[in-house]
C-alpha cells in the first residue's frame, strides 16, 4: 500500500494547479488569437471598402464636374447650398 505525506499532496496539488493554469491560459490565448484575426479580417474589409467609396465619390465628382460645365456652357449659373463644414449637398439650384 502506498503511504503519501502531507508534503506529497500539497506537492501534487502544486503541480496539478500549474498545469491547470498554464491549460487555461494557452485556451484563452489561442481565443484572443481567433479574436485577433477576426478583427484584422474587419479592419481589412473596412479599408476595401473605404477605398472603394473614396474611388466612387471622386468618379461622381468628376461626372459633377462635367455636369456643372455642361449646364453652364448653356448660359445657366449653378448655385449649391453649404452646411456649416462648407460641404456642398442636395439639389443644386439652377439660375
Amino acid at each position: 500500500m502506498f503511504r503519501f505525506t502531507i508534503r506529497d499532496v500539497l506537492w501534487l496539488t502544486v503541480v496539478v494547479a500549474l498545469g491547470v493554469a498554464v491549460g487555461l491560459d494557452r485556451l484563452s490565448l489561442a481565443s484572443a488569437r481567433g479574436r485577433l484575426r477576426d478583427l484584422e479580417d474587419g479592419v481589412r474589409i473596412l479599408k476595401e471598402e473605404n477605398a472603394n467609396l473614396f474611388k466612387i465619390a471622386g468618379e461622381a465628382h468628376v461626372e459633377l464636374d462635367d455636369l456643372q460645365d455642361a449646364i453652364s456652357r448653356k448660359g445657366l449659373v449653378v448655385e449649391w447650398e453649404e452646411d456649416s463644414s462648407g460641404q456642398k449637398y442636395r439639389t443644386p439650384k439652377v439660375r
